[in-house]
């Protein structure tokens, strides 16, 4: 493993510089996950590096307008991929770039970390972060958000009404939403503790009656397909997922999309 300090003093800690650099010519693919990296010269060499964005919209919606930024930032990429598995479908209302050919893709999973967990349990589960005051994007003169806490406020009442129980493992609530939470009906989790490892993760999962979630306003209203990569896990252990309809019945055998 390597770390290699970026964007701050240039350490590398794990692997040397030195390794780190023979790792770079030597691999048959380097992946930027989530466009999280600005690609260096050496990792741009040999046509190697690939590009896997996991939240879409943003991206689309920049090089629909001609942002130099984000093209100057794609092209050392050899290959596109997106979780936007909708994408380029006739529903689907995110732009499609002429200059990058994005294929859709979805989450991948390790079956075997899944199987043989815990019984299911009574309250449906999720994990992620309630309020994320950024990333908002306009397009075509509408509002799409990125902080999911929009789309749970719609289903605030859903405790009570169904009298099931639902636990929100999340960060980012602060104490004026969690008192608006529990009045509700719904748990509270420390995403932290939930997700720190491993192991307690895969038990918050499997241990669940199964999930009930909701996705970006971006990904419902433009019909990305996306699909989130914690309700993937859900499924391989077995637990049913109810989430917002982003576009994905149309590519997702036995999906069933409804409204809300």
């Amino acid at each position: 493993w390597a770390f290699h300090a970026l964007h701050d003093d240039g350490r590398c800690l794990g692997m040397s510089r030195s390794e780190l650099q023979r790792l770079y010519r030597d691999a048959a693919l380097i992946v930027n996950l989530h466009g999280g990296t600005i690609p260096t010269d050496e990792q741009a060499a040999g046509g190697r590096l690939v590009y896997v964005e996991t939240d879409p919209v943003e991206v689309q919606i920049q090089l629909a307008q001609r942002n130099q930024q984000t093209v100057d930032y794609l092209e050392p990429h050899a290959a596109f991929f997106t979780f936007a598995e909708n994408y380029g479908n006739p529903d689907c209302l995110l732009p499609v770039s002429k200059q990058f050919d994005f294929v859709p893709t979805c989450q991948p999973v390790v079956l075997d970390f899944w199987t043989d967990r815990a019984d299911p349990g009574e309250a449906f589960r999720t994990v992620g972060s309630w309020k994320q005051a950024w990333r908002d994007v306009v397009f075509r003169d509408e509002v799409y958000r990125w902080s999911k806490h929009h789309e749970f406020d719609r289903f605030l009442r859903l405790p009570e009404l169904s009298g099931a129980r639902f636990e929100l493992a999340m960060a980012g609530v602060e104490d004026q939403d969690q008192a608006k939470l529990r009045e509700h009906g719904w748990g509270l989790a420390d995403a932290a503790e939930v997700s720190h490892d491993l192991e307690p993760y895969r038990q918050f999962v499997a241990s669940s009656r199964g999930e009930f979630t909701v996705a970006k306003d971006q990904n419902v209203r433009m019909r990305t397909g996306w699909f989130s990569d914690r309700s993937a896990t859900f499924l391989a252990a077995g637990r049913p997922v109810v989430t917002q309809e982003t576009g994905f019945s149309n590519l997702v055998p036995g999906a069933r999309a409804c409204s809300a």
